[in-house]
């Protein structure tokens, strides 16, 4: 190689390990500063979870500290699924029901986030009726309008029919006669 190219070369072998530190100073900042970020990425996720089941939650410099807990008051009927209470629904009233009266007691009982349509209960309660035997479901020509189907517990029926003394509370107790 020619004397002229080896001097560039030495002219700038200075330059180039002044760099090559420089690189190894940003190498050594970046593994620093990764490990600083995975630090703030498990306080944001524990400040998540804290929220999550907490409320509000902040920080104090030192870490994630819960500001605020409340606690949400469960309601106990949200821990029964719909057959169960459905059923629980009947055995209460203790009288033969149409489906839109079970939905309208079922509605009242669980929170928001639980409640039905009338359509979409009414394919519920059916299905369900069908499948589980929990519950019955009968006609009776006597009753009016949509009303002619009611559900209620398989001892308040005799076959197809609405046993006498549920039949009287099912007079006493509604409008669906006409």
């Amino acid at each position: 190689m020619p004397k002229k190219y080896l001097d560039i070369i030495d002219s700038l072998k200075p330059e180039l390990e002044s760099k090559n530190e420089r690189l190894i100073e940003l190498q050594k900042e970046i593994k620093k500063l990764t490990v600083e970020v995975d630090g703030l990425k498990g306080i944001i996720g524990n400040l998540y979870m804290l929220a999550k089941t907490h409320g509000e939650v902040t920080t104090n410099g030192k870490g994630p500290t819960v500001v605020q807990e409340e606690k949400i008051k469960e309601n106990p009927y949200d821990r029964l699924n719909f057959n169960s209470l459905v059923t629980k629904i009947i055995k209460e009233e203790d009288r033969p029901m149409t489906s839109s009266q079970i939905m309208e007691e079922y509605n009242k009982l669980v929170s928001e986030d639980r409640r039905k349509s009338r359509s979409s209960f009414s394919g519920m309660i059916s299905q369900n009726e069908k499948r589980t035997k929990l519950y019955k479901k009968v006609e009776n020509e006597n009753l009016v309008g949509r009303a002619k189907q009611v559900y209620g517990l398989p001892s308040m029926f005799d076959n197809e029919e609405i046993k006498p003394e549920y039949m009287k509370k099912l007079k006493l107790e509604t409008n669906l006669f006409g």
